[in-house]
């Protein structure tokens, strides 16, 4: 009978370290996860500061290296104007992706509405909200 109970306590825990395990493994896959989306975040919104600094000229672009240094990380400009009245408000999309050959492939799309002034001014006249 003492056998039958080691037995029966072996197996318990076996079941109960797998099921543990099983759980850590999903923890550490998860917390992966946000860490490359937060990277994705930050890249994204680097790109929408270097827009409004003009260090990005405010065009539409395709799959352009983030860092020469990690050129693993790339992002796409895609611009949409809000209306016929005022050409100068436009919808700015910005998607950062690591690339299929990453270990975890990520795409992460934000978008901003974008006033600028330069591709809406003509004779110096400015749009008043």
């Amino acid at each position: 009978m003492a056998l039958l109970e080691v037995l029966l306590a072996i197996a318990l825990f076996a079941a109960a370290a797998a099921v543990v395990g099983s759980a850590m493994r999903a923890t550490l896959s998860s917390a992966t996860d946000m860490r490359v989306r937060a990277e994705a975040v930050n890249l994204a919104e680097t790109v929408f500061a270097r827009l409004a600094t003009g260090e990005i000229e405010m065009a539409g672009v395709d799959d352009t290296v983030f860092d020469e240094e990690n050129p693993v990380w790339t992002y796409s400009i895609v611009l949409e104007p809000a209306d016929n009245e005022d050409p100068a408000l436009q919808r700015v999309i910005v998607t950062v992706s690591n690339g299929p050959e990453a270990d975890r492939p990520q795409n992460f799309v934000l978008t901003q509405w974008i006033y600028d002034a330069s591709a809406g001014a003509e004779d110096n006249e400015v749009a008043e909200y």
